[in-house]
């Protein structure tokens, strides 16, 4: 049971020091002042390691090289903010599959982009899906909505160009309402 105490205002290795420390650490006394500075080109946890950060906590500075790179699963429990207010940040998620499960949710403000130019990718939801504010489907004339529900406009609905109903000599259109064609 070695103890090692060092009891400064500030304490520093420099040049070429190394700190090696095998077993449970803490660094800092929960006092609101305790800062612990780490400024290297890398830093690497091995083994079994634990990584327990209470507070504010900010990984990287102001350099836009800076990197956090996991090889493991990341758990966030809480609120968790990606991104600050400026307008350059951007939020990458890279992945086959990305799941939100239990009670999440995933709020995004400002462009989002869901997918690639793969045509391949897809977005699905597995729950009621409810879009405020004007909605775009689609970007270019070749672009397909093809809808497998029952539909119901609450509002009168606007179109710009040539509308085909049914595709079969079998579909059958029903109108129940006054009817004006010119």
């Amino acid at each position: 049971s070695d103890t090692v105490t060092i009891t400064a205002t500030t304490t520093t290795l420099t040049g070429a020091s190394n700190l090696i420390v095998q077993g449970s650490t803490t660094l800092g006394n929960d006092d609101a002042a305790d800062t612990v500075q780490i400024n290297a080109l890398s830093t690497t946890l091995t083994g079994d390691s634990l990584l327990d950060v209470k507070g504010n906590t900010i990984l990287g500075d102001t350099d836009d090289s800076d990197t956090v790179k996991m090889n493991a699963a990341l758990t966030v429990d809480g609120n968790t903010q990606l991104g600050d207010s400026d307008t350059q940040d951007t939020v990458t998620i890279t992945a086959t599959t990305t799941i939100l499960t239990g009670n999440s949710a995933f709020e995004v403000k400002g462009n989002t982009i869901l997918g690639d130019t793969d045509v391949s990718d897809t977005v699905k939801m597995n729950a009621a899906l409810t879009v405020d504010g004007h909605t775009i489907l689609g970007d270019e004339t070749t672009d397909q909505l093809t809808v497998g529900a029952t539909s119901t406009f609450n509002a009168d609905a606007s179109f710009n160009n040539h509308i085909t109903l049914g595709d079969a000599a079998a579909d059958a259109l029903t109108v129940k309402a006054t009817t004006t064609v010119t």
